[in-house]
This record gives C-alpha cells, structure tokens and sequence, in this order.
C-alpha cells in the first residue's frame, strides 16, 4: 500500500479537527488548544474511531432504538439536518442495558457516518461542510427525566461531545418545550461550551421553527413531516450503512486503497464554506427581511382593522339597545 500514517499535525489539518479546535474553544490558550487537540487525536487512534463506521459494534440495533435519532438529509450549505425526539429515547432502557462508554462509542459511530455525508455534500458543493443543523423536540418532557441518573448520563454525554466533537453544531432548534423545561435548560446550560449555548434557538412555536429553518436554508424535502415537512427521516443503522456503501464507491474512484480515505484523498484541500449570511447573497437576505417586515405590518393593520370592526359592532349594537329602550319606555 501507498498509504503513510500522517503525523498528528497533517491528521488534524486533513480531518478538520485543527480547524474545529481553535474554532471552538476561543477562550483557552493555544497551549490548551493543542492539549485538547492532543488528546482527541490520542482517543480517536486508541479507539480507532477513523475505521468505527466499518465495523459492527455489539447491541448496535439496540441502541439505536432506544436512542431513535433521526437524520433528514442536509441543508442548501450540507449541513447534516438531526432531529432528536424526547419522545424517542427509552431512558429505562438506555440505563439499563449500556454504560457510558458504549453510549459514546455508539454516537461516535453514527457522528462518523454523518461526517462521511457531509464530506459528500462538500465534494459536490466544493466548500468544506463540517457541521450540523440539529432539532430538539422535547415534548413529553416532565420531572421524572430531571433524575439523577437521567442527568448523569446527559452531563457525561455532553462532556464527550464538547471535548472530542468540538465545533461540529451550525444551528440547535428547540420546540415545543413544556413549563419543566426552564429549569432542565438551567441545568443543561452548565454542561455545555458558552459556544453551543450561543447557537442555541428558542422559537415560540412549531410554525416558527419551520420558518426559521427555512430561513436558514433547509428544504421541506429535509424538515421532519411533524414539523410540517416533507421528510420522514433515515434510521441511524441504514444511515451507517449507507455512508459504508458512499466510501466503496469513494474508494473505487479515487483507486485508495484505505478505508475512511474521505480523510486522506483529496489533492487539493477544499475552499471555506462562502462567508455572510446566504453565502454573501445581501440582496436576496435583504429582501427576505422587507417581505418579513411587510408581513408583519400587513398582519397589525387586519389585526387593528377587525379591532375597529368589533369597536363597531359593539358600539351599533349599544345604541339599538339604547334606542330600544327609549321607544319601550
């Protein structure tokens, strides 16, 4: 084989993952930069997370559906599209029956695929894409997911994700959020980097989310059809599977001889992602923004209209009783 194990400094700078450290954690010093740095590099060859996509890991159908995430395809820039559902994970289950190293190495796997996706959408856009759109629907939330146990496990998955997938989060939508959830907010916001609660959005309703997303650049064909898209979304083990069947083809093109050579093959490194909003598209932003405010103005004036229609109303039906009155007396 052609193929020469890079130094840590050619890895990190292929994979990303340079990029992503110093990206993502503006706050620390380069000498803590590149300790981080280090010590993904070192977890990911210790356990050979650049090959976790191509084997089977034990209880991994089980997993994923006790943990049901879904992915929905990718937006106009080819950030993966993720909708995790409260309602969708079996706590009991998932307690139970895997510990948190399993659970890490599970997500590892599924993060893996999706970076295999992504870096196809990047070859056919021919921009780097490295990050990920996700939707958090947490209806059904309540009380009894606030238990020790429950927030353990949260605290150290979060702690995984902050420390070996730094950076990887464009946008996080969360809708349809219950009363308890102000609280669990306050709790969850003291695990993660001030970076992720930064792109953390609120909005006031499903309606909202829908349009923000498409605001953003999701397409119906990838919004979830309970949020009022087009797309049912893909299991986590087809997924996997298929980003296996995208690196052979990978590999039948580029004569590699390597798994995982998404990594390794390019010969010319790919442009950033176009900077400004809609890829530096003002006018079409600007002009989105006029129809908004438009809409808005429409909306208050057939919202004072039918005030002064009620006013109205009210008023004539005032002065018949009125007038009535007088003629009876």
């Amino acid at each position: 084989s052609s193929y020469m194990k890079p130094t840590p400094l050619e890895y990190a700078k292929k994979t990303d993952m340079l990029t992503r450290h110093v990206r993502g954690h503006k706050s620390k010093t380069p000498v803590e930069v590149a300790e981080l740095l280090e010590d993904a590099i070192t977890w990911r060859e210790k356990n050979n997370i650049d090959q976790i996509v191509f084997r089977d890991i034990e209880g991994s159908k089980r997993f994923h559906t006790v943990w049901n995430a879904r992915v929905h395809g990718h937006d106009r820039w080819g950030h993966a599209v993720f909708v995790e559902r409260l309602s969708s994970i079996d706590f009991e289950s998932l307690l139970n029956e895997f510990d948190i190293h399993q659970v890490n190495m599970h997500r590892a796997q599924l993060l893996e695929a999706t970076s295999m996706h992504k870096q196809t959408q990047a070859r056919r856009l021919g921009w780097n894409v490295n990050k990920n759109v996700i939707v958090v629907d947490f209806e059904g939330l309540s009380w009894a997911h606030l238990s020790i146990r429950i927030c353990s496990l949260m605290r150290e998955f979060a702690a995984f994700g902050n420390k070996y997938y730094v950076n990887t989060i464009y946008r996080i939508y969360v809708t349809r959020t219950p009363a308890v959830f102000q609280f669990a907010w306050k709790i969850f916001q003291t695990w993660v980097d001030q970076g992720v609660i930064d792109k953390v959005r609120f909005p006031e309703n499903e309606e909202a989310t829908m349009n923000e997303l498409l605001a953003i650049g999701v397409p119906l064909k990838s919004l979830p059809d309970w949020l009022g898209g087009e797309s049912p979304g893909e299991n986590i083990t087809d997924m996997i599977l298929r980003a296996r069947k995208e690196n052979a083809h990978l590999k039948k093109e580029t004569g590699s001889e390597k798994d995982a050579c998404i990594y390794w093959e390019d010969s010319e490194p790919l442009r950033e992602h176009p900077r400004g909003v809609f890829g530096g598209k003002w006018l079409y932003y600007i002009i989105l923004q006029v129809i908004r405010v438009l809409r808005f103005i429409i909306m208050m004036a057939l919202k004072t209209v039918f005030a002064l229609v009620v006013l109205l109303v009210i008023i004539y039906v005032m002065r018949m009783r009125i007038d009535f009155e007088i003629i009876t007396e």
